[in-house]
């Protein structure tokens, strides 16, 4: 068995995870920046934000330098759970509160026109990221079917979604576990290997001619003449018309207090075991859709290709749990008793950025500096969202892009950030006891 932290480093750069295990697609490791250079847009941050945006940069025709400093899709955008959702955690009976029912409608196509885009651009780059199986059921821990139903119904009247409810029979039969009371499918939604999609999409930037530099971390930014100065740990700089902040979990308050100040790094984890045979598939996991729980600190879980079973969950900010493995071993069993003789094969913990209010933050801090950041578990749809709403703004002028100015950068602490991270992980963990 093998766990990993998120700073486990493997010999190309990538922690060891199950991604990393049964990867195809490889891209070598680029050279740390090493020369002054300009650009047009400098994006700070390789994972799924810094890449879309990038991405969708290039697709337009903009010069683009990105930056990491670590390798793209090293954090947890290349560790995630791989699936791919439309709406948000935040909920769309919230969104509408907020910003009315017309701009939330608007809100939640672009969630969808996002995962069209991540299918188009896996199939005209031809990323090797899996086969892309559609559908995701969200389990029901707690609620009658009647409110379970009615909720279906309200989100397929007002944006036009074909959500179906499953009952207890039928949720049961899928997924044996005596924890979930009925189910709600979403066929919109797909699964994806997250590591390759990064590496795909990284190798489709360079195509374009996009450049991207590993292993060069950010130190300092100064304004100089309506430019953007970029100094770098390997002490080489970017000079830039625009910089897009896409660090997200790891952004410090050197490079931008308002982000750092506006984003809880929270840790998740993830274990995949031993391959499931048919019996044992049969009485847990009898299908091959994705899943998550209805939890406020949900549980999430696929079958991947080779029949393990990925199983995601759990928050932390302080202290990772000790031993990782045995933990989320003991988590699994709680809802899938049928799976206690199964063995842990590897597990792993990424760091992602969360948002006060758990929608993504997507926007501008002045004409010249925009950011992707806060997706709260979302990314692989919210980041290709936001990569195109920033994309379109900076070269078209195209202000679809405010549409998340209700959802601004809200604190969170600040220094006291991982205190105030910390305290908000117990709130939820609490309120899942008391099932509210």
């Amino acid at each position: 068995m093998t766990t990993s932290t998120p700073d486990t480093p493997l010999f190309d750069g990538y922690a060891p995870t199950a991604y990393r295990q049964t990867a195809h697609f490889t891209k070598p490791i680029t050279p740390p920046l090493s020369e002054n250079i300009d650009t047009d847009v400098c994006i700070i941050g390789g994972g799924l934000s810094g890449l879309n945006t990038g991405l969708s940069l290039a697709e337009r025709g903009r010069d683009i330098v990105i930056i990491d400093a670590h390798r793209i899709g090293w954090g947890a955008s290349g560790r995630n759970g791989g699936l791919a959702l439309s709406s948000f955690d935040y909920g769309m009976p919230k969104v509408e509160a907020r910003v009315g029912t017309d701009n939330a409608r608007k809100i939640f196509t672009l969630t969808t026109d996002a995962l069209s885009l991540i299918k188009d651009r896996a199939a005209r780059y031809a990323i090797p990221c899996g086969t892309l199986p559609q559908g995701t059921v969200i389990l029901a821990c707690t609620g009658t079917p009647e409110a379970i139903q009615a909720d279906i119904s309200a989100h397929n009247r007002t944006y036009g979604t074909n959500w179906s409810y499953w009952d207890r029979d039928q949720t049961q039969q899928n997924f044996k576990s005596e924890k979930y009371l009925g189910a709600t499918f979403m066929p919109e939604t797909f699964q994806l290997e997250p590591l390759e999609y990064c590496l795909g999409l990284g190798s489709a930037i360079e195509k374009l001619g996009g450049r991207i530099f590993e292993q060069t971390r950010a130190t300092e930014i100064k304004q100089q003449a309506g430019k953007q100065i970029i100094t770098t740990a390997t002490g080489a700089r970017i000079t830039a018309n625009h910089i897009v902040f896409a660090v997200s979990g790891y952004v410090t308050p050197k490079l931008s207090l308002p982000l750092y100040s506006a984003t809880m790094p929270i840790n998740t984890y993830i274990a995949v075991t031993e391959p499931l045979t048919p019996e044992q598939r049969a009485q847990s996991v009898n299908c091959g859709y994705a899943a998550y729980d209805s939890r406020h600190i949900m549980n999430y879980f696929r079958l991947l290709p080779d029949h393990r079973l990925l199983w995601g969950g759990g928050a932390g900010v302080l202290k990772d749990p000790s031993p990782l493995n045995a933990w989320m071993k003991a988590d699994l069993d709680t809802f899938f008793p049928s799976l206690k003789d199964v063995k842990i094969d590897i597990a792993w913990a990424g760091t992602m950025g969360c948002s006060r209010h758990r929608m993504p933050q997507i926007g501008q801090l002045s004409p010249n500096i925009w950011y992707s950041v806060g997706h709260s578990g979302q990314g692989l749809a919210t980041t290709t969202m936001g990569g195109t709403l920033i994309a379109d703004a900076m070269c078209n002028g195209n202000r679809t892009i405010d549409l998340f100015k209700p959802f601004g950068l809200s604190f969170t602490g600040g220094h006291f950030g991982k205190l105030a991270a910390s305290a908000f992980c117990t709130y939820l963990a609490i309120l899942d006891k008391l099932k509210l």
